[in-house]
């Protein structure tokens, strides 16, 4: 007689089950770094400033290193792109997207904002502008296939902030260092073992496949998941001069 399934998963699918578990609670990782502090501890806060003005990061096409994988190289002959094309195009994308990243942030802990213009502001006013130190476009047909780390973009900036009062030197407050990269998400061999392990994992499986085709950004939406990360340092920064409450500057992610 044959034994009446239980309607438990096998072992097999709960060890492939918390797999991919752990594997999209890893999702992308960014960090940031306060490399350097000007101001003087427990000294009287500067006089808030009328605007936080956010420059363009300073980014060189030579420093991009494009997807050499064969899925970048079909791509780039596809489309009719060159190495040259694509560097041009993702330095392009990285200056927009931590600019972009950083206002938003900023101006949702209270302070106005507003991206570099010719003319200066009024009053004292706060300028935030850096450096991209590096862009890799990584290989996306490994991170399709494999994931978990192989083949990972990544993007890493620097950053200062500078107090800029009329009739004064401007005053240099802070300096930043930032990464974030495409995590260790699963890629398509661990959905197909996984999805072999029976139902239950199964169907974590396609989600998580779903979630990492989604989440597979390239570097310009890294770039604003940067901007973001490093607002949180610059936040600190704001709240201990007493231009905003503590509660304002959102807590950094885990990831």
């Amino acid at each position: 007689m044959r034994p009446i399934p239980t309607g438990r998963p096998r072992p097999s699918a709960l060890r492939s089950t918390l797999i991919l578990v752990c594997a999209l609670l890893a999702g992308c990782s960014s960090r940031a770094t306060t490399t350097g502090n000007y101001v003087a501890r427990g000294a009287a806060g500067l006089p808030k400033p009328t605007m936080v003005v956010v420059e363009d990061f300073s980014v060189n096409p030579s420093a991009v290193r494009v997807d050499q994988g064969i899925g970048g190289v079909l791509r780039r002959d596809v489309s009719g792109t060159s190495s040259a094309d694509s560097q041009v195009t993702d330095a392009d994308g990285v200056r927009f997207g931590i600019t972009d990243g950083l206002t938003r942030a900023i101006g949702g802990m209270g302070l106005p904002v507003q991206q570099a213009t010719a003319q200066s502001p009024a009053g004292p006013y706060v300028v935030v502008r850096g450096q991209v130190l590096g862009i890799n476009e990584g290989n996306r047909t490994r991170r399709t296939a494999f994931g978990f780390g192989a083949g990972k973009s990544s993007v890493r900036a620097a950053a200062q902030v500078i107090y800029i009062a009329p009739g004064a030197q401007p005053q240099l407050l802070q300096t930043y260092q930032g990464s974030v990269d495409s995590g260790h998400m699963p890629g398509l061999a661990a959905g197909a073992a996984s999805a072999a392990g029976g139902d239950a994992a199964a169907a974590v499986a396609n989600g998580g496949l779903q979630v990492t085709n989604a989440g597979r950004a390239d570097v310009s939406a890294e770039a604003k998941r940067l901007g973001t990360r490093m607002a949180v340092n610059i936040g600190g920064l704001f709240a201990e001069q007493g231009w905003i409450p503590q509660s304002a500057v959102p807590r950094p992610a885990l990831r």
